[in-house]
């Protein structure tokens, strides 16, 4: 076969191969017309590759390929007008791409020569190339590159000249660039701009992808080959009169639904295809999944499979399997300057609803024009309402806000006073009412057909009646305590009995009585699993409210049992309820994580929120309570940012969806707190803690054990920001209300008290910290079990008040029986517990073994694998501080200065482990023997140091000698 045959039969088949059905026949007709010799070989090649499957069409391609490969390029060296072909860099939709260079001497210019493929010189084809040259000669816009000249070569082969752009796709330029959202944004509205302009002009592109958007060394974006656009008829419908090969030279990635079935083609098209580009600028990755690969299969996924949203396939890209690096969600963050929740707190919301309405599958639902894009872009940018988020007068209100928060400061604060006054006399009034029937009033509404329940309910609710009360009031627990006693006469009626029974044990729960709670649903549920005949949508509702009232009292093996019994109704297909079955995930999500088995929570609570969530509506608080536990997981995990992001969102959703005075709301500004606490944000931590123990003491009595979980966190939060006394008197606080009372065996005491111990150590009293600790391991292993990771939080806080007591040979057995655990603990606990160990060997002049610990932890902080590392702030001051200890002092100032740096950053600027820092920056310089600056920074430390510890602190010492020299 010649070289020029075999050529023409690789670009045959090369286009052969992408088309299906009526397309590939008129192409093969075509083709056999003008190459009738070779038609025969190409119909054999398209029989082997149908017959191969992926396997014998890749080899069939690879080898055509390689035969191509292997042969010179017949138009290299060729003149063509005034231009000498230099080399191939490329093929276009209708034909190759070659670099050329003027020779006529007239003046030197480069220029992009593209020649018609051979394969495709039947009439049609030519009259479309001219159609192109045609279409490039009327466009002039500095995004658009320009058409210099055209003709036809001495074998009648047309030709065009085009602006030769030296530079590489969007895409690659992005990431190359290591460009953020937003300029990225900006470079693709200068393409939106292009793609208008081409429009205006009665020009449909029909191939936009990142392969045909050049950028230039400059910056500039550069819109190319138009191989396949189409004037617009503006007398008839876009895109009539399309021949079935017209239609179907496209790039099926980057193609519109209606490309894909052969219909009329308009603007709209365009703007899906833009939609495309701009979710893989932000996203790196295809609408559909990376895992859609085969044509028909992304043919069926455009067709018929909803796309992704940015912000969800930044969640799926986290959990997928990692088998390209290159190509992860953490490369993603890299490329886009910013951490891996930040770009998904990005995209999320005005992004993702910009992205979707182009991607819709009807034209009439995309945007109007590029022009209606770009213009929404603006507006993202400039936080102004985009018209994809329609017209929610709560979204435009936040926006509002955002561009006029200085002068809202006022009026906020009046109006959230009125409100709070309001809120506070309401719950006042109506709170014992509420606590006590709410869970019956919404049996009712479950049951409004039963009279029995009805009447029920009206004779529970005359017992607090002035005339039944004569003068006294009825409280919550009088009200259950009566219906209880009236449910207990129910036997001949054992269904309503036992849904009577749950709905009074989950009221015992909300005014804070576990034994009560938990002995009514569990009387409930064995009466149901005793009838024969009993709904089995009752039976699962009341398997999932006793699994999560036994896992809130810590019974999480039993939890689990419950649950999952719950989840087999649903699976065994004894009726359908999509809420209740999400509810019920979440349930078991939430108790495997609680367990420490988070490889298994963290899908299962995936899967409660995809069922939970409903496109277009506002997320329910089920869907909120799925969300708080999937951030509280990825949060225990080390994932601490990811969570944080996710936190934020539900808190601020949470205020506006339920009220900031639901229970509710108020765990997830605490869970909110935790989380943030785990990175080092103590001024954040503080601030949603203290807004979360405020709101707790409206809602909540001292005898409610929800109060006490605040007041410990409230405790912990205000010692990280050295307010010790406060801390403690908090700390006290909670231990003592729990103590004695029915929760003085339950984790909510547990938590409380290490939380105490925790803070008299760091506020320099480890004695009085070890007092509190000592007796919660065993504690610890009742509770959750002797390997749960919660047990082994306690041992080290154990091992760190041993350290300061210079108990060493406790503390390091203690604290190495932790560490022995990294395959079995969160990464983040294990850190911590290896920081720990590796100060009490630097402090016992075991420098080797320290150094062997310090060094991996240093390494993660400098170079993140995905899980957060230590707080910056704590280990970079400890790592000095054994550096210093063991002769290198160089390097130990090294690490002062970055622990103050980091501080300076994130922490107010007299926070006092800024102050620790600049100590050990102090006693380094001493060592160094720069005495005039170690003094300064002394008495710098110092200032702060001295009024929050006593003066035999070991660092306060050791400033007070470098001060005196």
């Amino acid at each position: 076969m010649a070289d020029a045959d075999q050529l023409i039969l690789e670009e045959a088949f090369a286009t052969a191969v992408s088309l299906d059905g009526r397309a590939r026949d008129t192409f093969i007709r075509e083709f056999s017309e003008v190459h009738r010799p070779l038609a025969d070989k190409l119909r054999a090649l398209l029989r082997a590759d149908a017959s191969g499957g992926d396997t014998i069409q890749s080899s069939i391609v690879d080898t055509v390929r390689e035969l191509a490969g292997e042969l010179s390029d017949p138009w290299v060296g060729r003149s063509l007008g005034a231009y000498t072909v230099k080399e191939r860099i490329g093929s276009g939709g209708m034909g190759a791409v070659f670099l050329a260079e003027r020779t006529d001497e007239s003046y030197a210019q480069s220029a992009a020569i593209k020649v018609m493929s051979n394969p495709l010189l039947s009439p049609v084809s030519i009259e479309r190339f001219r159609s192109e040259r045609q279409i490039l000669a009327s466009l002039n816009h500095p995004n658009i590159a320009t058409l210099i000249d055209g003709g036809e070569t001495s074998d009648q082969v047309p030709y065009l000249v085009m602006q030769y752009i030296d530079g590489i796709s969007i895409d690659a330029h992005c990431d190359e660039q290591n460009l953020n959202v937003i300029d990225r944004i900006r470079l693709f509205q200068r393409v939106c701009e292009a793609v208008d302009y081409a429009h205006r002009n009665l020009v449909v592109h029909r191939d936009l992808k990142p392969s045909n958007i050049l950028v230039d060394k400059d910056g500039v974006p550069k819109l190319l080959d138009f191989g396949i656009a189409r004037l617009i008829d503006p007398s008839t419908d876009a895109g009539a009169g399309l021949t079935a090969t017209d239609a179907r030279v496209l790039t099926p990635e980057y193609a519109s639904p209606e490309q894909l079935r052969g219909e009329p083609i308009s603007v709209a098209s365009d703007v899906y295809s833009l939609g495309v580009v701009l979710f893989t600028l932000l996203v790196g990755r295809s609408p559909y999944g990376d895992k859609v690969s085969k044509p028909r299969d992304l043919e069926s996924a455009i067709l018929d499979q909803e796309p992704a949203k940015p912000s969800t396939a930044i969640i799926r890209a986290a959990h997928s399997d990692g088998s390209n690096p290159s190509c992860s969600v953490e490369q993603l963050g890299r490329n886009r300057s910013m951490s891996v929740s930040r770009l998904r707190q990005t995209l999320a919301g005005d992004l993702d609803n910009i992205v979707v309405r182009c991607l819709q599958k009807e034209p009439e639902r995309r945007y109007p024009s590029a022009r209606a894009l770009a213009e929404d872009l603006g507006r993202f940018l400039r936080h102004e309402p985009v018209e994809a988020a329609g017209d929610d007068w709560v979204y435009k209100a936040r926006k509002f806000a955002l561009r006029q928060a200085k002068p809202l400061t006022a009026a906020a604060a009046v109006l959230l006073g009125l409100f709070a006054l309001n809120t506070y006399y309401t719950a006042r009034l109506t709170d014992e009412r509420n606590q006590a029937v709410q869970a019956a009033l919404d049996a009712q509404r479950a049951a409004s057909r039963s009279n029995e329940v009805s009447q029920f309910l009206t004779d529970l609710f005359e017992s607090a009646s002035p005339v039944r009360a004569q003068g006294e009031e009825i409280t919550a627990l009088e009200l259950l305590n009566v219906g209880v006693a009236d449910i207990n006469q129910l036997t001949d009626q054992p269904i309503l009995q036992a849904e009577l029974l749950r709905v009074m044990g989950v009221s015992y729960s909300a005014i804070g009585d576990k034994d009560r709670s938990l002995e009514l649903q569990q009387r409930s549920v064995e009466i149901l699993e005793d009838q024969p005949d009993v709904d089995p949508h009752i039976v699962a509702g009341s398997l999932r409210l006793y699994a999560e009232s036994l896992r809130v009292a810590a019974r999480f093996v039993e939890a689990e049992k419950q649950a999952r019994a719950a989840l087999q109704l649903h699976e065994d297909g004894a009726f359908s309820d999509p809420q209740l079955y999400g509810r019920t995930l979440g349930t078991l999500g939430s108790t495997l994580t609680d367990i420490g088995r988070f490889e298994e929570a963290i899908p299962v609570l995936l899967d409660a929120r995809e069922t939970l969530e409903i496109d277009g509506q506002p997320p329910t608080n089920d869907l909120l309570v799925v969300l708080g536990d999937y951030s509280n997981a990825l949060s225990t995990t080390g994932r601490t940012r990811d969570a944080l992001v996710i936190g934020q969102d539900i808190a601020e959703i949470s205020d506006v969806v339920i009220g900031p005075l639901h229970p509710d709301t108020v765990v997830r500004h605490s869970n909110l707190a935790a989380t943030a606490l785990r990175v080092g944000g103590y001024p954040l931590a503080d601030q949603y803690a203290k807004i979360a123990l405020e709101r707790a003491r409206e809602i909540w009595t001292d005898e409610n054990p929800q109060l006490m979980r605040h007041m410990a966190l409230a405790a912990f939060t205000a010692s990280n920001m050295g307010r010790f006394d406060e801390a403690i008197a908090l700390g006290e606080e909670a231990v003592s209300l729990l103590e004695g009372s029915q929760w003085a065996e339950t984790p909510h005491y547990l938590i409380s008290r290490r939380a105490l111990g925790v803070i008299r150590t760091k506020a320099g009293d480890p004695e009085g910290g070890f007092h509190d600790l000592e007796p919660l391991v065993d504690f610890a292993s009742t509770v959750f079990g002797p390997e749960h990771y919660v047990t082994y939080t306690v041992k080290t806080a154990q091992g760190d008040a041993l350290t300061l007591l210079n108990r060493f040979d406790e503390a390091e057995a203690i604290l190495r029986s932790v560490v022995e655990k990294r395959n079995e603990l969160p990464a983040s606990i294990h850190r911590t517990a290896q920081q720990s160990l590796a100060a009490l060997l630097s402090r016992i002049e075991r420098y080797d073994e320290a150094d062997d610990l310090f060094s991996p932890l240093l390494d993660e902080l400098a170079n993140p694998s995905g899980e957060d590392g230590s707080i910056p702030i704590l280990l970079l001051t400890d790592a000095s501080r054994h550096y210093r200890r063991s002769g290198d002092a160089v390097l130990a100032a090294s690490l002062a200065d970055q622990a103050i740096e980091w501080g300076l950053s994130n922490l107010p600027d007299d926070h006092f482990m800024i102050a620790r820092a600049v100590g050990e920056k102090a006693l380094s310089r001493a060592e160094l023997g720069e005495v005039s600056d170690a003094k300064k920074d002394a008495q710098a430390a110092l200032i702060v140091l001295s009024s929050l510890f006593s003066a035999d602190d070991p660092q306060i010492a050791a400033l007070n000698r470098v001060g005196e020299r």
